[in-house]
């Protein structure tokens, strides 16, 4: 590593996602304090970003099956391929993949149509043994929607700051398990013709 790279801003903060990440060496981890030390912009990105991932890890974990979180990011990812020009690099699954903030919004979007949406109230029946419980009560689909904003928004907040990465902890634990709990309890509560039209492909 070259000296010159030490006083990088765009590697400097590449490092300090890695190292948020677990995945930064010694050798590379001391350039990067050398750098930090030096140059307060990149100082306060670090400081944000750190920030943003001890709030994210505060936040309850919202499990969700394995197929729906996979389908989600096999959409995130064909949609990132379309999205806006300045996609800007972001680690999902351990690769480095373009998404751009086209998929913020479109996220933000679907979870504005979600809260503003009317939901049905089933009328009363009689007790039946084969029904299967509720995928979440009303009180995890609020905290999920609640989740969902304060990832896109520190995502935001991060965009603005000229981050270059965001680790697969934010995106997957702070958006996608989240979302992935509102679709399914947006496609549980719809009425039974419309179920299918809501099902993940």
């Amino acid at each position: 590593m070259s000296t010159d790279r030490r006083h990088d801003c765009g590697w400097s903060l590449e490092q300090f996602h890695a190292l948020l990440d677990g995945d930064l060496d010694p050798t590379r981890e001391s350039a990067l304090r050398l750098h930090l030390d030096r140059c307060a912009d990149c100082r306060g990105r670090a400081n944000e970003a750190a920030r943003a991932l001890a709030e994210l890890r505060q936040l309850p974990s919202l499990p969700c099956p394995d197929h729906v979180l996979a389908s989600i990011k096999e959409r995130a990812r064909r949609s990132a391929l379309d999205a806006l020009p300045d996609a800007r690099p972001v680690a999902i699954g351990g690769s480095i993949r373009p998404v751009g903030w086209g998929l913020m919004a479109v996220a933000a979007a679907a979870l504005l149509l979600f809260a503003s949406r009317p939901r049905p109230v089933p009328p009363p029946k009689e007790h039946d043994p084969t029904d299967h419980p509720p995928i979440a009560s009303t009180r995890e689909i609020e905290q999920a929607e609640r989740q969902v904003m304060v990832a896109i928004g520190l995502l935001h907040a991060a965009g603005r700051r000229g981050a270059t990465r965001a680790s697969e902890h934010v995106l997957e634990r702070g958006l996608l398990a989240p979302a992935s709990k509102l679709g399914l309890a947006l496609r549980e509560s719809s009425p039974p013709g419309t179920r299918d039209a809501t099902r993940s492909p």
